[in-house]
This record gives structure tokens, sequence and C-alpha cells, in this order.
């Protein structure tokens, strides 16, 4: 009854769609027909291993410049939500990352306007939540089953909390606070927990 429940929300897929974010996997380098990415030479790479909840524990530089999937470079524009494949200490990640920042097959990315970096703000929120993860468990054909990672598709189906709502309000504040850097590793989860049950609708009793 929860998942139907929480399904009466829009979709990560619709709330991209209508909002016009680009989303998917990030570049892939092996392979035997590999084509011209000179273009990332240069460029700030996070790997999935760096990506954490809310955070992002190293930069590097990309130096290959033929790639078999370099990707639509437009993935790698800022602002995005970078979610990692695999997971981290167990659970999905996810974090907000505001400048240009290329990156792997391993990690999801979600890029969308400067105007939306709060939306996409909201997503990474909802990812690292109890409830987000709560959803993906009871949904992936993965998680607990094979290996521990959420797919491109499981994550595109993850509900999104109404921006607009009033049961949103604090679940926006913890939003923009990502969106500006703030230290989200200092709030703790039941915080995030409260918010993000709130803008769905539910409450402690549910």
């Amino acid at each position: 009854k929860l998942i139907s429940r929480l399904r009466e929300h829009n979709s990560l897929k619709e709330v991209t769609e209508d909002r016009q974010w680009l989303s998917g996997h990030g570049f892939q380098v092996t392979g035997r027909k590999r084509t011209d990415a000179t273009d990332l030479v240069g460029s700030q790479v996070v790997e999935a291993r760096a990506i954490r909840p809310f955070a992002v524990s190293e930069f590097t530089t990309n130096h290959i410049d033929r790639m078999l999937f370099p990707r639509n470079r437009r993935l790698y524009k800022g602002p995005h939500v970078l979610i990692r494949v695999g997971f981290y200490n167990k659970l999905p990640a996810a974090t907000f990352v505001s400048r240009d920042t290329a990156f792997p097959h391993g990690v999801i990315g979600i890029s969308g306007p400067a105007k939306d970096a709060e939306r996409l703000a909201l997503v990474a929120v909802v990812i690292n939540s109890t409830l987000g993860r709560y959803f993906q468990f009871m949904t992936s054909a993965s998680w607990g089953v094979e290996r521990e990672f959420v797919e491109l598709g499981e994550h595109r189906a993850l509900p999104v909390p109404d921006w607009e709502g009033a049961a949103s309000r604090d679940l926006r504040s913890l939003a923009r606070e990502h969106a500006r850097g703030s230290a989200m590793m200092n709030v703790r989860q039941r915080t995030i927990d409260t918010a993000v049950a709130k803008a769905f609708g539910l409450e402690a009793h549910d």
C-alpha cells in the first residue's frame, strides 16, 4: 500500500521530461571502436567511488582523448545530480554538483539548467532518504537479490514530491541548503527523513 501511495506522485522520469533534464550513464572508455573525445581532455571528473551521500570525496582530471562512448556532453554540464550506481556503505548515494563535471559509466547523471539547481538538489535528498531507499529496495530487480546496485530505469521510477506543495516546505529548505553547498553531512538523517515523508504526505504513524 505504501509503494502504491508513493507511486501516486510523479516519477523522476516524468519530472525529467517535464523539466527537459537529461539523464544517463557517463562515458565508457574501453572497446575497439573508440571515438574522438579530445574535448573532454582536462575535464574535471568524479569517479563512482568518490560519491557519498551529499558529497564528493575527490575530483580528478581526465587525460583520455578517445572513448568507446563519450556520451552527450550536455550530461556533464552543471548543475546536476550524480548518483553512484553501486552502493556506499550498502546504500544508494547521490549528491548535487553545481559545476561542470564528467563521470564514467559507473555514475548516473541528471543535468538541468541553472534555474533548476534547487529542484535537482531535492532529487538528491530524496535518493538519500530512508523512504527513497525503501522504495528502491522494494522495487529494484537487483538490490538484495544479485548485486548491490540500482539500474538507471529504476532510478527514473523513483517518486518525486511536488516542489510547489506546502507539505514540501521543509524539503525545499534542505534542497536549497544542498544546492548552496552547505554541509549536509551535519544534517541528521531523521531531519531528512521527516522532511521527505512530510512532502509525500506521510506522518510517522503511517
